[in-house]
Formats: C-alpha cells, structure tokens, sequence
C-alpha cells in the first residue's frame, strides 16, 4: 500500500466523527450526494510534488530518500437552500481544521500537515457554488525512493 493511502486514510480516520458531519464522509469526489447525505466531507488527495534528498549512502545500500508533499482536498457540502449555509460551512471547515491540528503526523506518517488554503467552489462559468467549500491541506512525509510503500 502506497504511503499516500496510509496518509488518506488517517487524515479520514481524523476527519470523521465531527459533530456537524458524523460518519458522512466520503472518499471520493465524484461521489454522488444524497439529500440524506448533508451536511458532509467528500476526501481526496490532489497533486503531489517529490524531490530527491541527497542523504544515504548508496554504498552502503542506503538510497536517498524521497520528500513528498501531498495535496489533501476536502470538499465541505452544505445544502445551499439551508439558511445562514456560508455560517454552517465555516462550522465544518473550524471543525476540520481543529480534528487535524491535533495530529498533523497523522498516527506518525507524516512530517507535517497545515492548512494552505479555503476557497468556494466553482462551476464551469465561474460561478459561485453555494455550499460548497473547499479546503487544501498539504502534507509533507518521506518515502524510500523506489519503495512507494516504505515510509522513512
């Protein structure tokens, strides 16, 4: 398993269980939502940038190690027709932000984690979707090159 679904999968673990949503979240963006399914998360990972550290000793049979830095998106969906929705998005979005900051190594597997942005979500002309937000988290953690699955 692929450090990256270790990582994905603590971040939900952290994730879940939040007063507003509960257990409604959700690992996937395309997701279909159920009116039953408000308030909630939809969880998926983004981008990822990798550089090479220098360090280990390829004589040794020490290869270097790989930094990685993980795009976490967290999609918060209210339902737009809710009252005071913008309010009840900014709730969910606190309530993420608290649950990840009391473990940004996620159970160990991470450097760090830290918000890096909020913005609302938008159509296809660039309008505004009400209830929706959402919310990138960036996660640095190391891979042994070449083993995908071995965190360092």
């Amino acid at each position: 398993m692929h450090v990256r679904q270790k990582i994905r999968d603590a971040f939900i673990g952290r994730v879940t269980g939040l007063d507003t949503t509960a257990d409604r979240v959700f690992r996937m963006r395309g997701h279909a939502i159920e009116a039953a399914d408000y308030p909630c998360l939809q969880v998926f990972t983004g981008n990822e940038d990798v550089e090479v550290e220098a360090k280990g000793k390829p004589s040794a049979g020490e290869g270097p190690a790989l930094r990685r830095t993980l795009d976490m998106m967290v999609l918060v969906r209210v339902k737009a027709d809710e009252d005071l929705f913008q309010d009840r998005v900014d709730d969910i979005a606190a309530e993420v932000e608290v649950a990840v900051a009391e473990d940004p190594t996620l159970d160990g597997l991470a450097l760090d984690t830290r918000l890096a942005n909020s913005a609302p979500v938008t159509d296809a002309d660039g309008s505004i979707v009400a209830g929706a937000l959402v919310m990138t988290f960036r996660i640095r953690y190391r891979t042994a090159a070449g083993q995908p699955s071995m965190e360092v």
